[in-house]
């Protein structure tokens, strides 16, 4: 929790949360003396505190240390404080979201937290709630009697939501050759009748090429009728740096292959309970290793072809990969000497399906003034507004989207 707050990049920032922390300790008498109850106290004080709402990464992290605490608790007999805990945030979308990430930490939350209140999560209508959920399958799956229907699956709209419930079940079958091979050949050849979607067929790209580089379910490229040449991440970027390689090849297409079959390997990691992060940002998870791939790309990406590369970032079913080009806007938005193509990146983020990218987006705008004035046009503002109506009809927690929107809009002079 000390780590992320130190992690928040405002001064006063860091300051008001330690203060609120501190605080919270006082209040619950848990200076001296610790025990059970006084420590879901403090948690109960800090996920009713506001400061740890307006800043994701906070949030994040706060859910982690509740699920950590309710993990601790091995007295059954002291599991009605939990379900007290519990009970009193299952009627609002931040409140699902905090139990699902809670009760993800580790397989003794989850226990702890109960199959009828994970239940009630998985089938709600928060869809981050599921996602977090089925980001750490194997340690929920142990706590809930009933599987993952593949047919469900499929007919899912939200891309995040059906990609992370496809690696939950990659999970499920992981020590099931033939059946894993076959989930596979299914849902490449569900993707393929999509194929005009390019967000699904880059996915089903990306999970053909992932089972190339496992020979046991490796399946043959003419069963698909489909050739494939895939570099890692790291030898695409070896060859970015040679001259004239844009010239020689489509690298930006095959770059972006490469980091979506990245993001597959790092979720598998991740889903086992392993809690991976870039080193200079703890608090962002996965994300934050995705995140400094995308600015080491375009970093080295040459002007000419910064445009084309970014497009190929954004067809990518994995939401991490476009919310790290919405974190890196900075980096990228010098390169674009083209202001309607600048623009259109823009458009493309604001309008993105996922609301953590468009937050990403509104964030980065909202922190620099030239960019609110260059950016923030009446139509672009319409297009935020819209897609933040549609995310709460969705069920998504909006209050972000709204804090950094009406931060843009009082910023820029035009709107």
């Amino acid at each position: 929790m000390l780590r992320s707050i130190r992690e928040i990049e405002s001064l006063t920032g860091r300051l008001e949360a330690n203060r609120i922390l501190r605080q919270a300790v006082e209040e619950c008498g848990a200076v001296e003396k610790v025990t059970d109850s006084k420590l879901m106290n403090i948690c109960d004080v800090l996920t009713n505190n506001r400061i740890f709402h307006v800043e994701w990464r906070l949030r994040r992290m706060l859910a982690r240390v509740v699920g950590d605490i309710i993990g601790k608790i091995s007295e059954k007999k002291k599991w009605r404080i939990i379900g007290k805990f519990c009970e009193s945030r299952l009627d609002s979308a931040e409140g699902l979201q905090l139990l699902a990430e809670a009760a993800s930490e580790n397989s003794n939350s989850a226990i702890a937290i109960g199959e009828k209140i994970l239940q009630h999560i998985i089938t709600s209508t928060q869809p981050q709630a599921q996602w977090q959920l089925l980001r750490r399958w194997p340690i929920i799956s142990n706590s809930l009697s009933s599987g993952i229907d593949y047919e469900y699956i499929m007919e899912l709209s939200n891309k995040s939501i059906k990609r992370m419930f496809i690696i939950a079940n990659i999970i499920e079958y992981r020590k099931q050759t033939k059946k894993l091979k076959q989930l596979l050949i299914n849902v490449i050849k569900d993707l393929k009748h999509n194929s005009i979607d390019k967000k699904d067929n880059s996915f089903q790209k990306a999970l053909i090429a992932w089972m190339d580089k496992h020979p046991s379910i490796s399946i043959s490229p003419l069963k698909l009728k489909t050739n494939q040449n895939i570099d890692t991440f790291k030898d695409i970027l070896i060859l970015m740096q040679k001259d004239n390689i844009f010239i020689k090849s489509s690298i930006s297409e095959r770059l972006a292959l490469s980091l979506e079959i990245e993001t597959i390997e790092k979720d598998l990691i991740n889903a086992t309970g392993q809690y991976i992060s870039h080193r200079s940002k703890f608090s962002e998870g996965r994300y934050g290793i995705t995140k400094n791939q995308v600015y080491q790309t375009l970093s080295i990406t040459p002007d000419d072809y910064a445009y084309s590369m970014i497009l190929n970032l954004l067809n990518c079913i994995d939401d991490g990969i476009r919310w790290g080009v919405a974190a890196t806007l900075p980096t990228w938005w010098v390169k674009l000497w083209n202001r309607n193509d600048a623009l259109n990146i823009i458009e493309r983020l604001i309008n993105d399906e996922h609301p953590w990218v468009v937050r990403e987006a509104l964030q980065q705008i909202s922190k620099d003034q030239f960019l609110c004035q260059a950016i923030a046009s009446d139509h672009v503002i319409s297009i935020a507004d819209n897609n933040i109506m549609r995310f709460k009809n969705e069920g998504w927690a909006i209050g972000e989207l709204i804090v950094s929107r009406r931060k843009i809009k009082s910023t820029s002079l035009f709107v």
